[in-house]
């Protein structure tokens, strides 16, 4: 069963140091150093990319209060948003919304009372990432620790090619997983036909 310590074990083999009995709880330098910088890597590499684990849906009401100017609604994101897969008019579901801006914690556009709002979110359960995302979180730590621990630069070079190579592998199985979609027919192609 993965956690965030057999993770954070991965990365520091990658750099040839000692492995952590628990990240959470040893009280080192290499524990703290990840600690730190853990979430924060992890949730860079979630919103790099689609990922299947990372998606969710959610139907968002209009804020009752609108913005100041230049949108008419504004919906209130999920506190566990991290970024935009796409969004549809609540009140036909087959329409994506094309015009709308993110600003703060709020996406401001001019549909309606509702939106169903497909996004990427945060993860936090290792055991939903998949095996090659894994790979590619601990290849990640390894390189943001490389410097501190190892002072090596031909290191991190293969670290980062190993990476490269771990994120590309992860991307094209995650996207060997999704099924066809069909394209929406935009509004100057019906009008066309």
């Amino acid at each position: 069963m993965a956690s965030k310590t057999s993770i954070a074990n991965r990365a520091l083999i990658k750099l040839g140091s000692t492995l952590l009995t628990n990240v959470d709880t040893d009280n080192n330098a290499k524990a703290r150093n990840i600690r730190a910088i853990y979430e924060d890597v992890r949730n860079e590499e979630i919103s790099k990319h689609f990922w299947k684990f990372a998606k969710d849906r959610s139907s968002l009401a209009a804020d009752p209060t609108a913005p100041s100017f230049g949108w008419t609604v504004k919906y209130q994101l999920p506190s566990d948003w991290l970024r935009n897969y796409r969004i549809r008019d609540g009140g036909d579901p087959n329409t994506e919304v094309d015009e709308y801006d993110v600003e703060g914690s709020y996406i401001l556009c001019d549909i309606g009372s509702i939106i169903y709002l497909e996004y990427i979110k945060i993860v936090e359960d290792v055991n939903r990432f998949h095996p090659l995302f894994r790979e590619a979180l601990a290849c990640k730590i390894a390189l943001e620790l490389c410097e501190d621990i190892t002072q090596s630069n031909s290191k991190k070079d293969r670290i980062k090619k190993d990476y490269n190579d771990a994120i590309a592998e992860a991307k094209r199985i995650d996207a060997i997983m999704l099924r066809p979609r069909d394209q929406l027919e935009s509004e100057y192609i019906t009008i066309r036909q």
